[in-house]
């Protein structure tokens, strides 16, 4: 039987390693051609090997906290594929701002905020035209965290940027 993702076109977010990665790795092995980006260039070459160009994935080094290397991202993907099927928003990240919320900057809270909730806005928006063009019924999946349920001390912005993922969606 064919698998259901087979000659699907699918993007992950932060698919360069941990959770994102092995997302990644499962579509590739079920018949999905994959698109990576990650903001690690180290971690993109070495899922470039995992994931080789030549079975029709691509790894991409791009910050999709940077709306401009998203709407490249993009753009490549229509250019590439003409249509995208799955949308994996994996990107998240305590930053190492793990301190009261009195002690937080608004320059730490502006950086949790891109890194875990706007950039998944930003890159939803610019994938549905895309999505839209899939033959098929497509789909955004956003992961999020337990954290946003815990209310652990020292992480309240990351824990309520995760909870807010859960609202956009």
């Amino acid at each position: 039987m064919e698998s259901m993702l087979a000659g699907k076109i699918a993007v992950v977010t932060g698919g360069a390693g941990g959770i994102g990665l092995a997302t990644a790795l499962l579509f590739a092995e079920q018949g999905a051609r994959v698109v990576i980006a990650d903001s690690n260039a180290d971690a993109v070459a070495s899922a470039s090997e995992k994931l080789p160009d030549e079975n029709g994935h691509k790894c991409l080094h791009c910050d999709v906290t940077d709306s401009a290397q998203v709407s490249k991202l993009f753009a490549y993907v229509d250019q590439t594929y003409g249509a995208l099927d799955i949308l994996v928003n994996n990107v998240g990240d305590f930053l190492g701002l793990v301190k009261p919320l009195e002690n937080m900057t608004d320059n730490d809270i502006d950086r949790l905020f891109s890194v875990n909730l706007r950039q998944v806005m930003i890159c939803s928006r610019e994938a549905i035209p895309l999505l839209r063009k899939a033959p098929q019924s497509a789909s955004i999946v956003s992961v999020s965290s337990i954290e946003g349920y815990r209310g652990m001390p020292n992480i309240t912005p990351y824990g309520a940027y995760k909870l807010g993922i859960e609202g956009f969606t």
